[in-house]
């Protein structure tokens, strides 16, 4: 089986978010939660790139679910957040 790869592009509409999500995610993609898998993150005009690579889909799927829980709970917090 060969190597898997995504790239995934996320609109944010609030910049304070987006730049508070690449904060947040850059020291996971700085050390290897798994040796099967790597991210690389980078900002595009208002979007969040991903670009993911594995040994396999099976570990390509695992590692883009930690990382679309992870922005989904930021967005999330940050909507709380602004109605205070």
């Amino acid at each position: 089986m060969g190597e898997a790869r995504a790239i995934i592009s996320i609109d944010f509409e609030d910049e304070d978010c987006l730049e508070g999500a690449l904060k947040a995610l850059m020291p996971e993609t700085l050390r290897a939660v798994s040796s099967r898998s790597n991210v690389k993150i980078f900002l595009e005009g208002r979007s969040l790139i991903l670009e993911f690579s594995a040994r396999d889909s099976t570990a390509l799927r695992a590692a883009m679910n930690s990382y679309l829980r992870w922005i989904l709970t930021i967005k999330e917090l940050s909507l709380i957040l602004k109605s205070y």
